[in-house]
């Protein structure tokens, strides 16, 4: 009696989206993207997400995945982001196919990133809108004042007005004549 084997491997070529600087206590999606090679085995496999930082690691996901031969699987696992701002690393495993599937990094950060750029920008275009409202406030009484001091006499004042500082003088002068 003769027995044949039928043998086949499987490789899951796995890669992730970017997740980009987030926030902290954010939720994050993290997405994997999984292909099987394999032309006859399907595979059952555990997928978990890894938090690591400083040599400490936590997981904080994990799902079930069916990859039949030659299909792909998209799997999107949903986690809160970490409090303390810093660099992380997101490690996808699986138990069944024997170790880690792909990493990334997680930015986390005070705001998110377009936030980090739109916020400073914003305080300068109020602080601009302010100023050039207190120089255009400033401005306009300023002017129209020093206009109705020279138009207008004070009121209850009975001078006409005053004395030019050089008046065009007359004077009379003794000139020592010549005797003729």
């Amino acid at each position: 009696m003769s027995t044949i084997a039928l043998t086949d491997s499987t490789i899951l070529l796995a890669t992730t989206d970017p997740i980009g600087t987030v926030a902290r206590d954010e939720t994050v999606s993290a997405t994997l993207h999984l292909k099987s090679d394999s032309t006859k085995i399907s595979e059952v496999i555990t997928v978990n997400l890894i938090l690591q930082d400083n040599g400490m690691s936590r997981q904080v996901a994990t799902t079930g995945v069916t990859i039949l031969p030659g299909d792909s699987q998209t799997v999107t696992l949903t986690f809160p982001a970490p409090s303390t701002i810093g660099s992380y690393t997101l490690t996808f495993s699986s138990p069944e196919y024997g170790g880690p599937l792909t990493s990334q990094t997680l930015h986390v950060a005070i705001l998110q990133s377009n936030l980090q750029i739109l916020i400073p920008a914003a305080i300068g275009v109020v602080a601009a809108i302010i100023v050039l409202g207190v120089y255009l406030i400033r401005g306009k009484p300023v002017k129209e004042a020093e206009e109705k001091t020279k138009t207008k006499p004070a009121a209850g004042s009975t001078k006409t007005r005053p004395a030019p500082a050089n008046p065009p003088s007359k004077s009379l002068t003794r000139t020592r004549g010549t005797e003729e």
